[in-house]
């Protein structure tokens, strides 16, 4: 019965089928091959080259999905790399590329990736069901990702971006803010830190009677807390002047640029917007802040 078993070169299982669901096992060319019910190649594992092609049963799959080991080079700067490519359609795929560092260690060990978007943590918590095409299905449970280099975190880049194209008049009771620019809500990250740039090119602030020297102007970020309601941010970002009258006529002042860091304290949805106000001087001085006003909000890291 050994010398029996051991003389086969090519056994199919089940054995002596033709179609359908079967596994063949060529020992001629040293591979393996598993055929679906629908007689579509899925899994083929080769020992000339060493590799593992893995089709996913589409009928407009041009190319599997492959891995395979090798040595890359030669002598002792050679490296051992491990290769995925995706399948695909039209020849065009992701690739992950890892090599381990050379013989002599002059070269260092890499990770190459190919692919024409690349996304972290994009479910954003979420938990996803994964069904594969033979009928099995399993849960990820898709957490936030934190990139780092050198164990430093890496930003995540803009999270939201306001403008404003209109006129704001302040009111002419001192300290009743009025909005300048507000932002979109947006589910931020736990401990993560923020930066909010304000910022109104080239316009001013402007009075359509004259100043006075007791006539001052501030502007402060705001955070949404629930139910509609803004909360100041706590300082150092807290409220900061715009202008102040140097002397009892009318002026046109710059609109400063300014920005803020908040470190979210929970995952819930948030918006960030920039107010202004009269803080000080008479009553009868009208002012107004020409738009248009920028309202930034980035992802610095942690």
């Amino acid at each position: 019965m050994r010398s029996l078993i051991a003389a086969l070169r090519t056994l199919v299982l089940p054995f002596g089928a033709t179609s359908g669901q079967r596994i063949i096992l060529d020992g001629v060319n040293g591979r393996i091959e598993i055929y679906d019910a629908s007689v579509n190649l899925r899994i083929r594992l080769g020992a000339t080259p060493f590799a593992i092609d893995l089709s996913t049963g589409d009928a407009a799959e041009v190319v599997p999905a492959e891995v395979f080991a090798s040595a890359l080079g030669s002598g002792a700067t050679r490296q051992l790399e491990l290769f995925l490519e995706s399948p695909n359609f039209s020849g065009i795929a992701s690739q992950l590329l890892l090599l381990s560092n050379s013989f002599d260690t002059t070269r260092k060990a890499r990770i190459i990736l190919n692919s024409d978007e690349f996304e972290l943590g994009g479910f954003n918590q979420a938990v996803l069901l994964v069904t594969d095409t033979l009928g099995g299905s399993r849960t990820l449970d898709i957490q936030a990702t934190d990139l780092q280099l050198n164990s430093l975190t890496l930003p995540r880049g803009k999270r939201d971006k306001a403008e404003s194209t209109t006129d704001v008049t302040l009111s002419t009771t001192a300290g009743t803010f009025s909005t300048l620019v507000e932002g979109t809500a947006f589910t931020p990250v736990s401990g993560r830190r923020y930066k909010l740039s304000f910022w109104a090119p080239g316009n001013m602030l402007i009075g359509g009677s004259g100043f006075a020297t007791t006539d001052t102007w501030q502007s402060k970020f705001q955070v949404s807390v629930g139910g509609g309601a803004y909360a100041d941010l706590a300082a150092p970002n807290g409220p900061a002047y715009i202008a102040r009258a140097p002397v009892a006529q009318a002026f046109r002042y710059p609109i400063p640029d300014r920005t803020a860091d908040y470190v979210a304290a929970s995952a819930s949805t948030l918006r960030f917007k920039v107010v202004a106000t009269k803080a000080s001087g008479a009553a009868t001085v009208t002012s107004t802040l020409e738009a248009d006003f920028h309202l930034l909000v980035e992802d610095v890291g942690i």
